[in-house]
C-alpha cells in the first residue's frame, strides 16, 4: 500500500490505458493534497458547519448543520453544501429516564461530523460487463453524522505508520522514537492512508445540542441552555476544532501579517500598510486582544501605549529598558515630554466604568498618594506609616496649614500649665523591638494610657488595636504653660519679702494615679 501511494503514474505515447491506470492519477492526485493538508496545517474545521436551532409550535426546536469545510486526520475533505437538518431519528437510542428528563431541560450530546462516500454514476443497461463487480464511474464524497459520547478509541480507525497500526496517533512520533514528543494536533502526512473500501473513521467534533426524550412518545430537540456560569453555546465553542497552519517561520508577502478575526470587519482596523512616508512600519499587526501564557520578552525595544486608532498625539507613552553601562541599568516609564508637566503615570482602581486613581506620578516630576493633582514633589492625602526614621537634613521645620482665614472659633488656652503637668515622662524599653523599627535599649516618651486620660484627641487605635499618640497643638500649650509661669513670676516679685505665699512654698506631690496607669499599661 506504502509503495503504491508513492508511484506517480507515467503515460506514453500509443499506451493502452485502463481505468486502472486513470483510477491511480486521481489516487496519487488525492494522496499528495492529503499529505500537503496535513503537513503544513492541522485537521479540522476550515469554515462554517455551526449547529444553528430553528423553533417551532411549543417548546421544540428543529437543528441544522449549516454549510461548511473541514478536512479530517486522514485528509479527506468534508464538504456541506447546504443546510442539512439534523435528524432526530439519530437518537432513538436516548430513552426517557424519568431521574434526568422530568424536568425538560433536555441533554447535552455531542455531535460529530465524518467523512463517507458513495458510488454513483452507474453504468446504462446494456454496458454493463459480466466480471465487473463495480460499474459505477463516479464516486459521490459526503458526509454523515454521529451522535452520543465517544471513546478515545472510538474517535479514529488509527493511523498506518511503516506498517504499523497505532491506534492512537499522538503517539505517531514515538513508534521509532520512544524519546519524541507527542503529535497532540494528530496531524500526520508520512502516514499509509486507508483505502477507500476501509471505511476509516475520523470523527471531527462540531458542537453539542439539547436531546429531551419524552414517556411513551417520540423525544424532540430542545433549545440551548445559554444561562448559568457556563452557557452551552460556550460548551459548543469550547469543542469544535478548527484548521491550524504549521510552520517555523511566518515571511510577510509585502512587509506586514496581521493576526484578525475573520468575522471581523477589516475596514475597522487601524491598520496600514507599509509605506516610505511613515517612520515605523510595524511587520505583525494583532487587530484584537493577544493572550501570551508564558514569559514575554522584549528584546531591545519599546512597549509603545497609543489610542484605538493607533495615535499618540505626539505624546510618547512608552516602558521601556536602558543600559547604560554596569550599575547603571533602569525600567524607564515615559509619560510624555518635559514640555508637558500634567501628563499622569496612575495606579488606579476600578470604580464602575470609572478609574480612581490612588498613585500618581505627574511628568512634571510631583508625586501624589490618595491625589491625583499633586502640587509638590510628594503629596500624600491620608496617614503615614513609617518604620526607622524620618530625616529631614537640611534643618528646615515641617510646615502646616494655620492661615487665620482657615480657622474660625478661635479661643485662647487656659490651665495650659496644670493640663501639661498632670502627663508623666517615662524611660522604658520596647518588648518587641524588630515591630518598632528596630528601637534597642533605653526610650523616652509618654504612656499612651496616660495621656488619654488629659489629651484623648491625642489618642487613637491603630489597625493592630494598639494605642498610637499623635500630639496636636503641643507647641500652644508650651507657650500658654510659659505665659502662666511667667504670670506666676511676676506675681512672686511683686509680693513684700516678708510676706510668705503659701502656693510658692508648697512642694508639688507626684501623681498617684498616673504611677497606677503605668503600671497597669505595663
Amino acid at each position: 500500500m506504502a509503495q503504491e501511494q508513492m508511484q506517480r503514474p507515467k503515460f506514453f505515447e500509443e499506451q493502452y490505458l485502463g481505468a486502472e491506470d486513470l483510477t491511480a492519477a486521481v489516487d496519487y492526485a488525492r494522496t499528495q493534497q492529503a499529505r500537503h493538508a496535513l503537513g503544513a496545517h492541522t485537521w479540522g474545521i476550515a469554515t462554517g458547519l455551526q449547529l444553528i436551532e430553528t423553533p417551532v409550535p411549543g417548546a421544540a426546536v428543529t437543528v441544522y448543520l449549516l454549510p461548511g469545510y473541514a478536512w479530517d486526520g486522514y485528509g479527506r475533505p468534508i464538504v456541506v453544501l447546504s443546510p442539512y437538518r439534523i435528524p432526530e431519528s439519530s437518537f432513538a437510542a436516548f430513552t426517557f429516564d424519568p431521574s434526568i428528563d422530568s424536568e425538560g431541560k433536555g441533554r447535552l450530546i455531542p455531535i460529530w461530523l465524518r467523512y463517507d462516500e458513495k458510488s454513483a454514476a452507474a453504468a446504462n443497461s446494456g454496458f454493463v460487463l459480466c466480471d465487473v463487480s463495480n460499474t459505477n464511474s463516479r464516486i459521490q464524497e459526503t458526509f454523515a453524522i454521529q451522535v452520543g459520547e465517544m471513546s478515545t478509541n472510538e474517535l479514529t480507525s488509527g493511523v498506518n505508520i511503516a506498517g504499523r497500526l497505532v491506534e492512537d496517533p499522538k503517539t505517531a512520533l514515538r513508534q521509532f522514537d520512544p524519546t519524541a514528543s507527542f503529535l497532540f494536533d494528530e496531524s500526520i502526512p508520512h502516514q499509509n492512508f486507508p483505502d477507500a473500501t476501509s471505511r476509516a473513521r475520523w470523527l471531527i467534533p462540531i458542537g453539542f445540542v439539547r436531546w429531551l426524550p419524552v414517556q411513551n412518545q417520540p423525544g424532540h430537540f430542545v433549545a440551548r441552555d445559554d444561562s448559568g456560569a457556563e452557557p452551552d453555546s460556550y460548551k459548543i465553542r469550547s469543542v469544535r476544532r478548527y484548521i491550524g497552519i504549521v510552520a517555523e517561520e511566518i515571511e510577510a508577502a509585502d512587509g506586514a501579517i496581521r493576526l484578525r478575526n475573520r468575522a471581523a470587519d477589516p475596514t475597522s482596523s487601524s491598520f496600514k500598510p507599509p509605506a516610505i512616508n511613515q517612520t515605523v512600519n510595524d511587520l505583525v499587526w494583532c487587530e484584537g486582544n493577544l493572550r501570551v501564557e508564558g514569559d514575554n520578552r522584549i528584546c531591545g525595544g519599546s512597549v509603545d501605549f497609543r489610542d484605538s486608532g493607533g495615535r499618540d498625539f505626539d505624546v510618547s507613552m512608552q516602558i521601556q529598558r536602558n543600559d547604560i553601562g554596569p550599575g547603571d541599568r533602569a525600567l524607564r516609564v515615559l509619560i510624555g515630554p518635559k514640555t508637558q508637566p500634567a501628563n499622569r503615570f496612575a495606579v488606579s482602581v476600578q470604580d464602575g466604568d470609572n478609574f480612581e486613581d490612588k498613585f500618581v506620578v505627574l511628568s512634571g516630576g510631583n508625586v501624589g498618594i490618595g491625589t491625583k493633582t499633586p502640587t509638590d514633589h510628594l503629596q500624600i492625602v491620608g496617614d503615614l506609616r513609617i518604620s526607622g526614621l524620618a530625616r529631614k537634613l537640611d534643618g528646615g521645620t515641617w510646615t502646616v496649614a494655620s492661615d487665620a482665614r482657615l480657622k474660625e472659633n478661635i479661643e485662647p488656652l487656659s490651665n495650659a500649665l496644670e493640663l501639661l503637668l498632670q502627663l508623666r515622662g517615662v524611660s522604658f524599653q520596647w518588648r518587641d523591638p524588630e515591630s518598632r523599627g528596630d528601637l534597642s535599649g533605653p526610650q523616652m516618651g509618654l504612656v499612651a494610657q496616660e495621656v488619654e486620660k488629659v489629651f484623648p484627641e491625642w489618642v487613637s487605635k491603630g489597625p493592630d488595636g494598639y494605642r498610637e499618640l499623635t500630639i496636636r497643638g503641643f507647641e500652644a500649650l508650651v507657650i500658654e504653660a510659659m505665659r502662666e509661669l511667667k504670670s506666676e513670676l511676676e506675681d512672686l516679685r511683686s509680693i513684700s519679702p516678708d510676706t510668705k505665699p503659701p502656693a510658692a512654698r508648697k512642694k508639688r506631690q507626684p501623681r498617684k494615679a498616673g504611677k497606677q496607669a503605668a503600671t497597669k499599661a505595663s
